[in-house]
């Protein structure tokens, strides 16, 4: 079995975010994607919402047998939650016939040199998927939530509701007490 590897915080998780692990098992170079969410990325501040919550909405997404969230970070059995330590611990937990390939964004790619051990996680296999000027990401989805705009086609419809129906990412007058449509 090929494993895709989709670390990140998804925050909240959002349709690139799908359409990435969607193209992976459609072009037949993994078989199943994990989403890995982190439980603090450490280049971040804080999350606003809580684990629960972000949890919830990956849970909301995941469509077995194509797609399945990686809860490693949460489980507290790992010392370090830093991303070459849970790939290791992922890598150290699965069969001897099993591959992994970790899928990311050019943008993240690039980055990885910086981190730790990222020297080597780059030996291990990847997938990059380029970002263009179109491309969403989490931190403009909270700012337009934040803003009161609408971002209803920028999240899977079980993730808009989750939002709207828990207050998310709101923090003004404005937003507060949106209702789920």
């Amino acid at each position: 079995m090929r494993y895709g590897l989709l670390f990140g915080s998804f925050n909240p998780i959002h349709n690139a975010h799908i359409q990435i692990a969607n193209r992976t098992i459609e072009r037949g170079l993994a078989d199943i994607v994990w989403f890995v969410p982190a439980k603090q990325n450490p280049f971040k501040n804080s999350y606003e919402i809580s684990d629960t919550d972000r949890l919830a909405m990956i849970r909301q997404v995941i469509k077995y047998p194509l797609t399945d969230c990686c809860m490693v970070e949460f489980s507290g059995e790992l010392e370090s939650t830093k991303t070459y330590d849970v790939y290791q611990y992922i890598k150290s937990h699965c069969s001897p016939k099993d591959s992994l390939v970790i899928i990311c964004g050019l943008d993240t790619y690039t980055e990885i040199p910086s981190w730790y051990r990222g020297n080597e996680l780059l030996k291990e296999d990847f997938l990059i998927y380029g970002r263009n000027s179109s491309d969403i990401s989490s931190s403009y989805i909270r700012e337009r939530i934040k803003s009161g705009q609408d971002f209803k086609d920028l999240v899977p419809e079980s993730v808009y509701k989750y939002i709207k129906s828990n207050n998310l990412y709101v923090n003004s007058a404005k937003t507060q007490g949106a209702e789920a449509n």
